[in-house]
C-alpha cells in the first residue's frame, strides 16, 4: 500500500510540473522553457518518471542560486543533474538549447557520481547549448555536459570551466556508442581517464570537436578516437569559431545555431545576437555581385555576423539598403543566414 501511494504521488507530482510548462514534452510538442523555474521543473519532471521529455530552452540560465559553495558559512549545495544516473533515471529525450548559456553549474563532492548538466543519458539528443563557469569536482563519471552517455548524440555544444573526477571530461565523462559533433571544451580537467572531449570512450564518434591541450592534455581518453587541439590564441582569435561555423554552413543545418566570437566562441544567442524579426517588421535579403541588400519597412541599426563571429554594424532605412561588399562566406542578419558565393 505504501509503495502504491508513493508511485501515485510521484506521478501526480510530475503531472503538476508538466501543467506549468508550455508543451507536453513530446518530440513534436516539446516543453518550452522561459525561466529558471521552468528549467528546474523540466529537470524534476525527467527525474520523477518522464525520461523521454523533450524541451526547447528560450533563455540563459544562471544556477548560482540553486547550487553553490559558501566557505564562510560552510554551506555547499550540489547540482542535481537531469537524469540522475546510477540506478536512477537516464535522460532519453531531445534537449535544444537554442544558443543559450547555462552558467554556474556547481558540484563539489567526491562521493557524487554521474555528474554534469545531465547525469546519465541513453539515446538522447542534446544540441545548441553552452555551459560557462562550471565547477564540477565529483566522483566517477563527471562531464561538463554529460556524466555518463550511452548512444547519445551531442551537436553544437561547448563547456568552459573546471572539471575533476574519474572518467572525466569537459563534455562527456564516459561515453559508449555516442556521437559528438561540432563541440568544444575549454576546461581545466583533472583526474583519472581525463580529457577535453570524452574521458573514457567506447565506440563513440567525434567530429570537428576542439580542446585546449594545456588545459586537458588529450582530446579523448584511452585514445580511442581523436579531437582537434587548438591553442588559446586560436580560441580567442576566431579560428575555432570559423571552423565551427563552416560545419553548420556545410550541412545547411537549420536546426543548428551559428557561432559568434566574443572572448571565446559562443553560440549566437537568438535573443541577444540575432534578434528575431518582429511581426510589424519586414526584411528581405538578397545578394548581388558580393553586395548584400536588405529591404526594410523601418529605420534601425542591425548587426551582421560573419563566420568568424566578427560583427559589422549598419544603419538601414525604409526601402532597399546596400550593406556593402562582403567576401564569400556565410553571414547572420536578423536571425537569417545569408550566403555570399563567388
Amino acid at each position: 500500500m505504501k509503495r502504491a501511494f508513493l508511485s501515485f504521488s510521484l506521478s501526480f507530482f510530475a503531472t503538476l510540473l508538466m501543467a506549468q510548462m508550455k508543451g507536453n514534452g513530446s518530440l513534436s510538442l516539446p516543453f518550452q522553457l522561459y525561466t529558471l523555474e521552468e528549467f528546474l521543473q523540466f529537470r524534476d519532471t525527467v527525474n520523477n518518471g518522464f525520461p523521454q521529455a523533450c524541451a526547447d530552452l528560450h533563455t540563459d540560465i544562471d544556477l548560482s542560486s540553486i547550487c553553490y559553495g559558501d566557505e564562510e558559512s560552510n554551506t555547499f549545495v550540489q547540482w542535481m543533474p537531469i537524469g540522475e544516473g546510477n540506478y536512477g533515471t537516464k535522460y532519453q529525450g531531445r534537449f535544444n538549447g537554442n544558443g543559450h548559456i547555462i552558467k554556474n553549474l556547481y558540484v563539489d563532492s567526491a562521493v557524487e557520481n554521474f555528474r554534469g548538466l545531465f547525469g546519465a543519458t541513453r539515446k538522447a539528443t542534446i544540441l545548441n547549448v553552452g555551459i560557462e563557469d562550471a565547477y564540477l569536482h565529483g566522483g566517477y563519471y563527471v562531464g561538463g555536459l554529460v556524466g555518463n552517455g550511452d548512444s547519445t548524440t551531442i551537436v553544437n555544444c561547448y563547456v568552459q570551466g573546471d572539471i575533476f573526477g574519474y572518467f572525466v571530461s569537459g563534455i562527456i565523462g564516459n561515453a559508449r556508442g555516442c556521437s559528438l559533433t561540432n563541440c568544444y571544451s575549454f576546461c581545466d580537467v583533472q583526474g583519472n581517464y581525463k580529457s577535453g572531449i570524452i574521458g573514457y570512450n567506447e565506440a563513440s564518434s567525434i567530429y570537428n570537436c576542439f580542446y585546449e591541450p594545456n588545459k586537458s592534455s588529450i582530446g579523448v581518453g584511452n585514445r580511442n578516437g581523436s579531437a582537434t587541439s587548438a591553442t588559446t590564441e586560436q580560441f580567442t582569435d576566431g579560428t575555432v569559431c570559423q571552423k565551427l561555423n563552416e560545419y553548420v554552413h556545410g550541412i545547411q543545418g537549420d536546426s543548428l545555431v551559428l557561432w559568434t566570437q566574443n572572448a571565446f566562441p559562443r553560440l549566437a544567442n537568438p535573443t541577444n545576437d540575432c534578434a528575431p524579426i518582429q511581426a510589424q517588421q519586414k526584411h528581405t535579403c538578397f545578394v548581388q555581385s558580393h553586395h548584400i541588400f536588405i529591404i526594410s519597412s523601418n529605420d534601425e541599426t542591425i548587426n551582421i555576423y560573419s563566420s568568424k563571429g566578427e560583427t559589422t554594424v549598419r544603419k538601414i532605412g525604409h526601402g532597399t539598403n546596400d550593406l556593402g561588399y562582403f567576401p564569400s562566406g556565410i553571414y547572420i542578419i536578423k536571425g537569417k543566414k545569408v550566403i555570399v558565393n563567388d
